[in-house]
């Protein structure tokens, strides 16, 4: 919140604060340094008139009124109420006021939750009362500092005394675990132990968890040696409590004690998340260090502009199939002045500095930069990831910052990925965690860094969904059976908590190796590639075999590898392209298994061939067509069978590609009876059938043989014969056919039928994967005793034979012809799907003119039943048809010259009244002679529907249904005329759609025509009843718009970018398009815009049938 924004939003009421006897003061939390508001009393204090005169001299900025000395400590007690380690603060110290002087001032304050701000009272304090610590009793800083001024006024021999400074490190832990009582005592026995060990010195209490000691250096070391003691004993082991010791050495030269102090903690923050020894000295080497931590954080801005940030990309890879799929972006410094800076010599000192989140800013800027100047260059472009920290999210927006470089740099959203790590999601929860549902519905992957590092990880998985889970490299520094458990555990979990894992710090081909075999979906590590600059690193994956993913199979790819790869059973993942079968993973106990097959048949067995030698692999695999389909078979060579089961994984759409996970297990010719029936079946009848299974009467029992059909097994029988036949069948049967199939599989009728004979056959409309209800032939044959066991078999039936039509109804046929030849036109189950839904008006007939059946449009348009027209001649029916030729002469003719008579024109009698139609017929044949005919016709009010048809075609778009150029121009003409004789103007808006040639290059036009149908019904929605819409091309529009004011056009031009902006997935496909919108009156610019729009798409046109003139 800015100061103007505050005192626009906040009631102050000055003349009550005046009747307070101390100032007020109120700063941002997130930059503590940054001023709100100030009293006059607060200006007071430091010698100014009034807010305006404070705030001029301060320049805005709190840290130029204090006193340098106590500025780190002033910083510090505000800090931790900022980050929430505690909510009030009390200090005191000394300022610089506007006239030059020094005074000692006392500020009490607190956070205030709800706004995020600091609400702080300062008064001037009397130096001369004491200054005594309430919970230890120590001295408090303001008497440190006179004590020690008092000894060191005449100068001190160089190295006799010594300031240090004691800190605990993450206090805060200890409070929150154990409470402020338990915090408490720990205070009171540290300052106990210094206080006993220091009795010579000074001792005091600084800020929440830091004390600070003045002694003599003589005897230091043996006063630390007790100390340590001291600490061991008395500090509970619960409290786990670490405390770091800086020490500052105190030169001969007079130093003011506020340096020595701060230089005391600065050698103390040094030793700040490390491991090791507690203690460290300010010397030459740790004052360099400061040094260069100012530099790093004085030329921040400086090194950004002038283009000393690098950004450096370090390959992902899958290990499945060695494809690089991302690269995350990792920041580089080239100083002129230090050389090449590697992240850690930054990097923490920016977060300290509270200052990486310009770093961040910059990355993201650069890294978007790069995707626009490459695909602008031609070049190939990889997803990016980049890393956020946490100040990121509490010192702005990000995620619009984000959204800002993405549009301003036309970047698609699937190609950079956010980071974030686990240790951010602990601290400020509640903001980081709507930040990152942000992230998610704007269409951006989120990823959580460094899982396994914290003591959240599990919490987080519960509470956040993110789209990768990266392992902390941690897991691999131990490569140890251990940590190669847990990891195998996570990435298991982690994908029944559908998301998947990706394992950083991968520096050893046996990592990579065991990253594979295990299922972790992606590596990154030295073994893979060092970070370097893009093109740099493309080259060397390339080196190592690796190939650049394309981006319309990373999402088929990604489906795939969710696989469990850790089964019990031996696993092969395999990819189907047309007739070509290719692995993408084969686990090793599955070649082993390939193998022993080798060995013992003798043929030689390809790795190359994932599911097995022999040739009906692919036969099966292409029965599974739907994602989620899935299948068994069994293969025999000789005695050794096969079991194969397989199951659709993923499936590029618009492309005859897909991902099967195989299963291979080697089955005994020994076993019990049924695996012993099921062999001798498979070995039979495998190559004919596409399901078979075994039942038996008297266990109530369906033993499955195999399923080539796609659909999974509990949606066929199942294995209960009678849950089966009483009301399981209606899982697959269609509802027509279901009264049909349930007198099919009656027992009693059953038995009678098999009586005497082999088998039994029933055309049933039977449920495939993807939904569809095709005929397939069922039969039910005699095992063994047809009382005990039967075999049930289906398979896909073409109507290829009449013959072979007309037998397979021997048993089923719904009435006897006269003729024999006449058999096919009677089989009726041949028509029923025709016959029930289809719209036309079609009948057949003998060749004696007599109906043998007609369609439900064509009995319902005359109102007559079935029972009314079959076996009758039209004379015999009716008088319903005017005209002779329409059903005599051109009857003969079709069926004596065996022809086809197209359109008829006559008139027919329907209801009473009169009707034109339009008649054909068409011969039926067989062995070469006109067995029959077909007949169809068409009514006037058809014909006419079908020709308004055609003509809407001409002026409406055949892929969206909205106006072509044609129907614009109409439609455009009719708004003008009302224009000029009205005046009722109109706006015409053109809109061009950015990111179509990235789509139809990464996907195709199936599915680029998709998109425009989804970036269509967004733009009408969007419009509603307020304007119509136009499509020139793939990527243009045009929209005629009503409005009453002209600012309502500019309104209209944003919504329009705003709604195409938010279509971030099209059919599971995350996409990122943008609207370029302009738009005008037609009585001022508009129809400029509109001819502009209209020559632009025609060019384009043109271009596109150039280049696919040109396309060999």
């Amino acid at each position: 919140m800015g100061r103007k924004e505050f005192c626009m939003g906040t009631h102050i009421d000055n003349q009550a604060l005046e009747k307070i006897p101390f100032g007020v003061l109120v700063f941002d939390s997130r930059d503590y340094n940054h001023i709100l508001f100030a009293s006059r009393r607060a200006a007071q204090v430091w010698d100014c008139q009034d807010e305006e005169e404070l705030l001029a001299y301060w320049n805005a900025g709190l840290s130029h009124g204090i006193y340098p000395g106590d500025m780190d400590r002033v910083f510090q007690d505000i800090s931790q109420v900022s980050d929430g380690e505690k909510n009030e603060f009390q200090i005191t110290f000394r300022i610089l006021t506007r006239k030059g002087a020094m005074r000692f001032v006392h500020m009490s304050g607190r956070r205030e939750v709800q706004d995020g701000l600091i609400y702080a009272c300062v008064t001037v304090h009397n130096a001369e009362e004491s200054d005594v610590d309430m919970l230890t009793g120590l001295p408090g800083p303001m008497q440190f500092s006179s004590h020690v001024e008092a000894l060191c006024r005449n100068g001190t021999e160089a190295g006799k005394y010594a300031v240090l400074a004691f800190n605990i490190e993450r206090f805060r832990l200890i409070n929150e675990r154990f409470g402020l009582r338990e915090g408490d005592l720990c205070l009171k026995r540290l300052a106990g132990i210094l206080t006993r060990v220091f009795s010579g010195g000074i001792v005091c209490r600084y800020a929440v968890d830091t004390f600070y000691v003045f002694t003599q250096t003589a005897h230091m070391d043996d006063a630390l040696e007790i100390y340590r003691e001291l600490l061991k004993k008395q500090m509970s082991p619960e409290w786990k409590c670490v405390v770091n010791i800086g020490v500052f050495l105190m030169p001969s030269r007079e130093l003011p004690v506020g340096v020595c102090m701060s230089h005391a903690m600065q050698a103390c923050r040094s030793l700040t998340g490390t491991n090791g020894k507690r203690i460290a000295y300010y010397d030459r080497a740790l004052e360099k260090e400061i040094a260069f931590a100012r530099y790093i954080e004085g030329h921040l801005e400086e090194a950004v502009s002038r283009g000393w940030i690098k950004v450096y990309y370090q390959p992902v890879v899958r290990p499945v199939n060695m494809a690089l799929c991302s690269m995350e972006a990792l920041a580089r410094w080239e100083d002129p002045n230090f050389g090449f800076l590697v992240p850690g010599q930054f990097i923490p000192i920016l977060e300290e500095k509270k200052q990486i989140h310009k770093l961040d800013r910059a990355m993201i800027s650069l890294v978007c930069r790069e995707y626009e100047k490459r695909v602008s260059q031609g070049k190939e472009v990889v997803p990016v990831s980049f890393n956020l920290s946490r100040y990121d999210f509490l010192t702005g927006d990000i995620v619009s910052f984000i959204e800002d470089e993405v549009r301003t740099h036309h970047v698609p959203k699937d190609m950079i990925h956010v980071e974030i790590t686990e240790s951010m999601m602990v601290s400020e929860v509640e903001v980081i965690a709507s930040a990152v549902r942000r992230l998610h519905e704007a269409g951006y992957q989120v990823w959580m860094d460094d899982f396994g590092s914290g003591y959240s990880s599990l919490n987080l998985l519960k509470d956040y969904d993110f789209d990768k889970i990266k392992l902390d490299m941690k897991f691999f520094s131990t490569f140890t059976q251990k940590s190669k458990h847990i990891v195998m555990t996570m990435v298991r979990m982690i994908k029944e908590l559908h998301s998947q894992t990706l394992a950083e710090g991968v520096e050893t081909a046996e990592e990579f190796e065991f990253l594979k075999r295990i299922g972790c979906e992606r590596a990154q590590g030295y073994y893979i590639g060092k970070p370097a600059p893009y093109d740099a690193t493309l080259e060397q994956v390339k080196k190592l075999g690796v190939q650049i993913e394309p981006r319309r199979i990373r999402r088929f790819i990604d489906k795939a590898i969710k696989v469990d790869f850790q089964q019990d059973t031996p696993l092969a993942l395999a990819e189907l392209n047309g007739q070509t079968l290719t692995p993408l993973y084969i686990r090793q106990d599955y070649k082993e298994l390939l193998d022993e097959l080798c060995k013992i048949t003798g043929r030689k067995l390809r790795v190359e061939e994932p599911s097995a030698p022999w040739g009906q692999t692919i036969d099966f695999l292409q029965t599974l067509k739907q994602e989620g389909s899935e299948g068994v078979t069994y293969m025999a060579h000789g005695y050794i069978y096969i079991r194969l089961e397989a199951r659709v994984v993923s499936v590029l759409k618009g492309e005859d590609r897909r991902l099967y996970a195989c299963s291979l297990t080697m089955v005994k010719s020994r076993g019990n009876r049924y695996s012993q029936m099921g062999e001798a079946v498979a070995r039979n009848i495998s190559q004919i059938f596409r399901y078979a299974s075994i039942v038996s009467v008297p266990e109530n029992k369906i033993q499955v043989v195999f399923n080539y059909t796609g659909v999974p097994e509990g949606l066929l029988a199942g294995t209960n014969l009678s849950e089966w036949t009483q009301r399981g069948y209606r899982r697959l049967i269609h509802p027509m056919d279901q009264d049909r199939y349930a007198a099919f599989v009656d027992r009693g009728k059953l038995k009678k039928a098999l009586q005497g004979r082999q088998y039994v056959a029933g055309l049933f409309r039977t449920r495939a994967d993807d939904g569809s209800y095709p005929w397939r032939i069922h039969i039910i044959a005699r095992f063994s005793d047809p009382d005990r066991q039967l075999l049930y078999l289906t398979s896909a039936i073409t109507f290829d034979s009449q013959d072979v039509v007309a037998a397979m109804y021997e048993n089923s046929s719904k009435g006897q012809a006269s003729n024999p030849r006449d058999a096919v036109l009677l089989r009726a189950e041949l028509w029923d799907s025709l016959v029930d839904f289809m719209p036309f008006k079609f009948f057949w007939k003998d060749r004696e003119h007599r109906f043998l059946g007609a369609s439900h449009s064509f009995l319902t348009y005359y109102g007559v039943s079935l029972k009314d027209i079959v076996g009758k001649k039209e004379e015999e029916i009716g008088n319903w048809v005017i005209d002779r030729r329409l059903y005599i002469d051109d009857e003969d003719q079709c069926m004596q010259e065996g022809k086809a008579i197209m359109n008829t024109e006559g008139q027919v009698t329907v209801g009473g009244m009169s009707r034109h139609i339009y008649s054909s017929k068409i011969p039926v044949f067989t062995n070469g002679e006109v067995i029959g005919l077909i007949g169809y016709f068409f009514s006037e009010e058809e014909m006419k529907a079908v020709e308004a048809q055609r003509q809407r075609l001409l002026t409406v778009d055949s892929l969206t249904g909205v106006m072509n150029l044609n129907g614009l121009a109409g439609e455009v003409y009719r708004f003008a005329r009302s224009y000029h004789q009205l005046g009722v103007d109109f706006a015409l808006a053109d809109i061009h759609i950015r990111g179509m040639d990235e789509i139809w290059s990464s996907y195709g036009e199936r599915f680029t025509q998709l998109v425009v149908k989804h970036i269509t019904g967004t733009l009408q929605q969007v419009l509603g009843n307020h304007g119509e819409l136009a499509r020139l091309s793939e990527d243009q529009f045009l929209a005629i718009i009503h409005f009453r004011k002209r600012d309502e056009i500019t309104e209209w031009m944003e919504k329009i970018k705003e709604a195409v902006w938010n279509i971030h997935e099209v059919d599971n496909i995350s996409i990122t398009v943008q609207a370029e919108c302009r738009g005008a009156p037609f009585s001022e610019q508009g129809v400029e815009i509109m001819w502009q729009a209209i020559m632009e798409g025609i060019k384009r046109f043109s271009a596109d049938r150039a280049e696919q003139t040109l396309r060999p």
